[in-house]
């Protein structure tokens, strides 16, 4: 599993705040570069991404993404 902080927190509100900008992926990533875990596939093939909306880091609703064969 790959998580994406998607949160930061904010010095001047006190409080963390979601990064608005657009993240894109591709389906295959290649973690080699970054690992020698054996364990860690290469390439890594994404099959589900999980979305949270909503405006703030402790409220709003997640929902899954999940890439059928």
């Amino acid at each position: 599993m790959l998580q994406l902080k998607r949160f930061q927190y904010n010095y001047f509100t006190d409080s963390n705040e979601k990064i608005l900008t657009e993240c894109k992926y591709p389906e295959q990533m290649d973690f080699s570069k970054w690992t020698s875990d054996p364990q860690i596939p290469n390439p890594y093939l994404l099959y589900a991404v999980l979305v949270h909306e909503g405006s703030f880091a402790n409220s709003g609703h997640y929902y899954v993404y999940i890439k059928t064969p």
